[in-house]
This record gives C-alpha cells, sequence and structure tokens, in this order.
C-alpha cells in the first residue's frame, strides 16, 4: 500500500532516505532513535484498536534496492530495550 501526500523526499523507499530530511528539519542527528520515535509512535496508535492483533516492521538484514528499509545494527538494539519493557 503506498501512502501518498506523505513529507519527504518522493524517490523516498525505507525510513533510511528520510534522514536528509530529518537532519535538514532539526531533528536530532540520530537517525535510528527518530525512527524509532515513530515506531513507537505507532506501536502506541496500535494498541488504541482492540481489532489490531499484531504488526511487523519491514525488513531485517535487506540488501541492494531494500537497503533503506533495514532496521539491523543500533535501530534493531533500540526495538530491542524498548519491547522488552512494553510487551
Amino acid at each position: 500500500m503506498a501512502i501518498f501526500n506523505r513529507p519527504g523526499p518522493p524517490e523516498a523507499r525505507g525510513w533510511q532516505d528520510f534522514i536528509p530530511m530529518w537532519l535538514a528539519n532539526g531533528l536530532r542527528d540520530d537517525p535510528p532513535g527518530v525512527y524509532m520515535d515513530q515506531l513507537i509512535w505507532y506501536d502506541s496508535e496500535l494498541y488504541k484498536d482492540d481489532y489490531v492483533k499484531g504488526a511487523s516492521i519491514f525488513m531485517a538484514g535487506a540488501y541492494d534496492d531494500w537497503k533503506s528499509y533495514d532496521i539491523l545494527g543500533k535501530t534493531a538494539e533500540l526495538l530491542t530495550q524498548y519491547l522488552s519493557v512494553h510487551q
């Protein structure tokens, strides 16, 4: 499903493609943390709907055209910390 009228570069695909825009707009110089803030917000929104049974992050361990979606590294570490407290 495509999301239209979203901020950011039109050619952006994964979260890492938004890093230059985040930095240009004064968000802190911690892109994995900025992305994690978005995931935390999304998680809190999902909990408002009792019919939601789960969600998944796309993708871990990406290559080639999919690298901008990859969460391995610091993002995965932050996610692990978050999930250890919010399960």
